[in-house]
């Protein structure tokens, strides 16, 4: 069986309980399609394409020999065929928040949530991208809305406690500047 759609179907079949084995059925899907182009036969569409592109880097964080950087090159290559893609906005923003790119997770996050995707995870990465701009009250925002969409999420509960304290303590300090300028 040479048809990319049928690779690409057990990708996605496979990759559900073996990321190892989805992740082979990707990349025996995109030789097919490449084939099938070179050879003029019907390959696969851009959104198929974008497809897989997502779920490799979907997988890519199952795998041992894959690491978030992977993973980010791979919603990177979906997002170039198909950009509306909401759930690969958003992962691509929380995989750039594990690899330290706030900057450009907040234009992924932007987009998810403009695109109508509203998750748990995406609210906590956008968390992640204000608490270190140092942005906390919007931080607090996000990871409230992240606990409100999944309370039973210790993580989210966790950092919410964390950006609390570090409001909480900016405003002691800036009281106690307050303070100290007053006294002089």
């Amino acid at each position: 069986q040479k048809d990319p759609s049928t690779a690409l179907a057990l990708g996605r079949i496979l990759g559900a309980s073996d990321a190892s084995r989805g992740f082979e059925w990707f990349e025996i899907a995109l030789e097919r399609a490449h084939v099938a182009q070179a050879e003029r036969r019907h390959g696969l569409s851009n959104k198929q394409f974008a497809s897989i592109f997502h779920n490799m880097g979907a997988l890519a964080a199952r795998l041992p020999d894959r690491d978030a950087k992977f993973a980010v090159s791979m919603y990177k290559r979906s997002l170039g065929l198909d950009p509306n893609r909401p759930l690969t906005q958003e992962s691509c923003g929380v995989a750039l928040v594990v690899v330290g790119q706030y900057e450009e997770s907040q234009h992924h996050l932007e987009r998810a949530l403009a695109l109508g995707r509203d998750t748990a995870a995406l609210r906590s990465a956008f968390g992640a991208v204000k608490f270190s701009m140092g942005r906390l009250k919007e931080a607090e925002e996000h990871l409230l809305r992240a606990v409100e969409l999944a309370p039973s999420d210790a993580d989210a509960a966790e950092n919410l406690k964390h950006v609390k304290a570090a409001r909480a303590q900016r405003k002691a300090e800036q009281a106690a500047r307050k303070k100290r300028k007053q006294s002089r």
